[in-house]
């Protein structure tokens, strides 16, 4: 009972903002302190307390070097009741008070000891409700192995029974021993040796338990110690751990044994400065007057940098430069040593000038992604080798900041995430459950998840702002939880991400009416590239969109144009596309027990037709993401990159060339906080009809937000001169390619004499196989069998051949109708012969391209074949492209600049000239590049078609294309892909 009145006292105080007079040894460590007897000034609060002899003690005003100083606890119990007499008459909190926050730590800080530390992972017993007893690894989710069928938003009403058995290193007698589980979904409630020991309710939250009092006598001297757990889905306040994912069960995070001595570390708070202070305030539990406290502060190389005082010239830690220091503190009694606790720390300061984010003085502009804990075989159970995968691809994405959606990530991630560079957005866990928080009964429940978050990640220099639920309504009960959450660490900003309808509710004009005052950061949700540019230029806090540009399936429209406004606006400090990767559940189901006939169906050849949302990875099964609901990542649930990582990664760019003219090549450089010179390099290629002429590399002296230029001297070149440049860091990641074409001189092609391999004469497309997107949006506007006749009802045509030399030239003129009909692409088309399987084209790709994306796309020659993942889609800018068979017997088609849409079926290539193409869409909207009919007019245009003979290819076409045995092995990781599924010819063919 004492415990939870210091607790539920300590709480009260924290929300004041002063700290508690009870047992602590706490101090500030920085240059000047004065050594001996701690100096504590006892600050009066005479117009919050009536009575006059009640001290409290502002710990700002704590200075202590290497020493002690010990508290009395006396008045505790009269503190905490006045103290909420006194939230309640200011309206803190209201009538209604929370019955306990719950301390997470139990008011021990975790230990970083390897010989105090022993991981309980491994196979345990697990049985459900009044199922047979089976084997789990710890950590594993029970859906990934056949415990319960995945459900997704929020799980069944399910209960679990763990048991193992554990023993206590004999070396650790006289010690408390202590249990850290990191994660269990959900609540729980924990046995030793049959006697209850606690019970917590919140999945993504670490919690410890005091295992001592429930260890046997013979507990240290090697004798098994039983442990069983309940784990259940259902609690008060179970939705907030529901969000739009799979709702999975188990315990999915490390278990630890520890132990700590009597007296020991019970909490710690480091904050730092760029002038190199270092303010270290630790707390120890059960503290006599013998009890003193030292730190040391270790540089990378591991020499000992300060004592106390200041960092002479400290390497400051940002994304682009992740210093890292060792803090070593050490508890004594007398002379001997306790306890030692050692965490990498990093020197940095966060701080608000006016509507401006800055880190250590300097703007930032945060260039990030939503991040679920995803991975389709072990759902939440995440390995340091996928993060570390994440991580990488992120970084080769000039991806430098996460927001942690919708939880606190497992601790490892967080000492990853300080060492290689990333801006983190750490979230209060809470989801769902929006009806519960008018209701002051849960208000404990989400103070307590506060708590645990802050708590855990306050040392992690990667954590720069403090997230507050997710997409809720703002009652006061939330605003409390902000409050606290500000009042818990005020070195850093919280923010409450909003529905975007739900944020701009709060204002009249540009002024903020009725939104807290006291959030330091706006955090809206899905703007149009419109509100953007106009809305959210001049509000008066920073802005981070903590979901914008939502990925669902390959769609991904207009991010380029929102990230530039987002680059040129100093208020709004960047924004996370929702979401990295899809979020994938295992599945298992044979493709052929597929109907024929059905949504999805297989051909006699087992391969699969028809639109299909689920990826299967081999004919035995794949992943799959509830419908649509989870095909929303730059990433396959299996890290496997859509197009639009490498839309992102073009577009989050942070170096680039912009132009080149006669040789001068003008950089723009986007770094925070690196000159280029000696930290990213550009290497250089130039070619001639795809040979290479020269070839190079170098690093600009280049400041951070400025622009430069450098001079190469290259040869005048007579045949297609392209400028290449692959751009690296100094970590070597190469984040970007770009092309530049120097000269495109006419090409005159050639070709045989002879019938074309085409199967189906000149149709009309009036469409496309719809992406997720469209069959959101666009529905029943669009036209199904959008392989039309000549002579169609959407579409007025005129197309006609005429020979020129060796040239089929094609010319033609589309009128289409003056309905709302939604064409997507308008064009003419032809299926080609079925043995021809490869393309190569000159001109824009790899990837395919859209109206509103495109930017991943560079000039150049390029070559894949019809079972590439990539294969699919429309290519801008196409000068010429050559299609054949295995051995090089095809066409060639030739024009200005074309549009080209390579589809496959079962009966082979659809090939089609397009005259105009729409965009994609986002998931919220129709695309703002629309092709509909009434507004078209009348569109003309003209291309030409060659025959190819493999003994006897002009040369200019083997100059310009490899040979077609040379053409790359289609890189195909899945059998069936959404979005770019694969349709048979009479289901698009009129």
């Amino acid at each position: 009972m004492k415990q939870r009145l210091l607790c539920f006292m300590m709480l009260c105080l924290c929300v004041l903002g002063v700290q508690a007079a009870v047992p602590v040894v706490s101090g500030t460590f920085a240059k000047g302190s004065r050594q001996g007897s701690p100096k504590v000034a006892a600050a009066l609060y005479q117009q919050e307390c009536e009575d006059k002899d009640f001290y409290v003690v502002d710990a700002s005003d704590l200075t202590l070097q290497s020493d002690q100083i010990h508290f009395d606890a006396r008045g505790a119990e009269e503190l905490g009741r006045r103290v909420f007499a006194k939230m309640r008459e200011t309206g803190i909190v209201a009538d209604r008070i929370p019955d306990v926050v719950m301390d997470a730590f139990k008011g021990v800080w975790p230990v970083t000891d390897k010989t105090m530390m022993k991981s309980l992972n491994g196979m345990w017993q697990l049985k459900l409700n009044d199922g047979a007893w089976g084997e789990i690894p710890v950590p594993g989710c029970w859906e990934a192995y056949g415990f319960c069928q995945p459900k997704y938003d929020y799980p069944d009403s399910l209960t679990g029974y763990y048991h193992t058995t554990f023993t206590v290193p004999k070396a650790w007698k006289g010690q408390q021993v202590f249990i850290r589980l990191d994660g269990v979904l959900r609540g729980y409630d924990l046995w030793i040796n049959e006697q209850l020991v606690g019970t917590w309710e919140s999945a993504y939250n670490t919690c410890l338990f005091d295992l001592t009092p429930y260890l046997t006598k013979q507990a240290f001297k090697g004798e098994p110690q039983q442990l069983s757990m309940r784990v259940y889905s259902r609690f008060k306040g179970y939705e907030f751990d529901c969000f739009d994912d799979w709702a999975t069960m188990g315990i999915f995070r490390d278990v630890t044994l520890m132990a700590v001595p009597k007296t020991h570390l019970s909490d710690l708070t480091v904050t730092t400065h760029i002038d190199g202070t270092v303010n270290v305030t630790p707390k120890v539990a059960n503290a006599t007057k013998y009890t003193r406290v030292s730190y040391e502060l270790l540089d990378a190389e591991g020499r000992v940098v300060s004592t106390g005082e200041k960092v002479d010239h400290p390497h400051l830690w940002t994304a682009e430069t992740p210093y890292l220091y060792t803090l070593r503190v050490t508890v004594w009694e007398k002379n001997r040593s306790l306890q030692t606790f050692e965490h990498k720390i990093g020197i940095r300061e966060i701080t608000i000038a006016g509507n401006v984010l800055k880190i250590n003085g300097q703007p930032v502009k945060l260039r990030g992604v939503n991040a679920h804990s995803t991975d389709p075989q072990t759902v939440k159970v995440i390995c340091d080798s996928l993060t570390m995968k994440d991580m990488k691809m992120m970084k080769e994405a000039s991806v430098n900041y996460m927001r942690l959606s919708h939880y606190p990530r497992e601790p490892r991630f967080y000492e990853l995430a300080d060492s290689l560079g990333f801006y983190l957005v750490d979230e209060v866990p809470f989801g769902f459950g929006d009806k519960h928080l008018s209701n002051r009964s849960y208000q404990n429940i989400l103070m307590t998840r506060a708590l645990a978050t802050v708590q855990r990640d306050k040392l992690h220099p990667s954590v720069i702002v403090w997230s507050v639920g997710n997409e809720n309504p703002l009652p006061q009960t939330c605003v409390e939880v902000g409050n606290f959450v500000g009042g818990l660490d005020p070195s850093r900003p919280y923010c409450f991400p909003q529905v975007g309808s739900y944020f701009r509710k709060f204002f009249e004009g540009e002024k903020a009416k009725g939104f807290p005052s006291s959030a330091p950061i706006y955090a809206p949700h899905y703007p149009t590239t419109g509100q953007i540019g106009g809305f959210y230029q001049h509000l008066d806090r920073p802005v981070i969109f903590t979901e914008y540009c939502h990925t669902l399936g390959i769609s991904f429209e207009d991010h380029d144009r929102q990230w530039e406004i987002i680059e040129r606006t100093p208020g709004i400090a960047g924004g996370s596309v929702w979401e990295w990767a899809d979020q994938g559940m295992a599945f298992r189901c044979k493709m052929e027990r597929l109907r024929v006939g059905a949504t999805a169906g297989m051909d006699v050849r087992g391969k699969m037709f028809g639109y299909e949302e689920r990826v299967f990875t081999s004919k035995d099964g794949g992943f799959e993401m509830f419908g649509n609901k989870g095909t929303d990542g730059l990433v396959y649930a299996d890290r496997t990159p859509l197009p639009n990582y490498f839309e992102l990664q073009h577009n989050y760019a942070r170096a680039f060339v912009l132009e080149v003219v006669d040789g001068v090549v003008r950089i723009v450089n986007r770094y925070d906080f690196l000159n280029l010179k000696e930290n990213v390099t550009f290497h250089w290629t130039l070619t001639n009809d795809r040979d290479t002429v020269m070839r190079g590399a170098f690093s600009p002296d280049c400041q951070p937000r400025s622009s430069t230029v450098y001079t190469l001297d290259l040869p005048k070149q007579r045949g297609l001169s392209l400028l290449q440049f692959d751009i690296e860091n100094a970590q070597g990641y190469t984040f970007l390619h770009q092309s530049f074409v120097l000269d495109k001189p006419d090409v005159l092609w050639g070709g045989a004499e002879g019938p074309l391999p085409i199967q189906e004469e000149p149709m009309v497309r009036v469409g496309r196989k719809a992406t997720m997107a469209e069959r959101l949006k666009v529905k029943d506007r669009r036209i199904g069998k959008y392989l039309q006749p000549i002579d169609n009802p959407y579409v007025k045509a005129q197309v006609q051949t005429s020979q020129q030399g060796s040239a089929t030239v094609v010319n033609y003129t589309l009128t289409p109708d003056t309905t709302d009909t939604f064409l997507s692409e308008l064009g003419i088309a032809y299926l080609l012969d079925k043995g021809i399987d490869r393309v190569q084209w000159m001109g824009y790709g790899p990837f395919a391209s859209y109206p509103g994306r495109h930017q991943a796309n560079r000039y150049g020659f390029w070559a894949k074949q019809k079972d590439d993942l990539y294969f699919e889609g429309n290519r801008m800018g196409v000068d010429a492209a050559l299609f054949t068979d295995s051995i090089g017997n095809g066409l060639l088609v030739a024009g200005d600049s074309l549009n080209l849409n390579f589809e496959q079926t079962d009966r082979g290539i659809v090939m089609t000239v397009n005259a105009a193409v729409s965009g994609q869409g986002p998931k919220f909207a129709r695309t703002a590049f629309p092709v509909i009919s009434k507004n078209v007019g009348t569109v003309s245009g003209e291309f030409r078609i060659y025959r190819i003979v493999a003994e006897n290819m002009p040369d200019i076409v083997s100059r310009l294309f490899i040979r077609p045995q040379d053409v790359p092995a289609p890189f195909r990781p899945f059998e069936t892909q959404y979005d770019t599924y694969l349709l048979k010819y009479k289901d698009i063919k009129q």
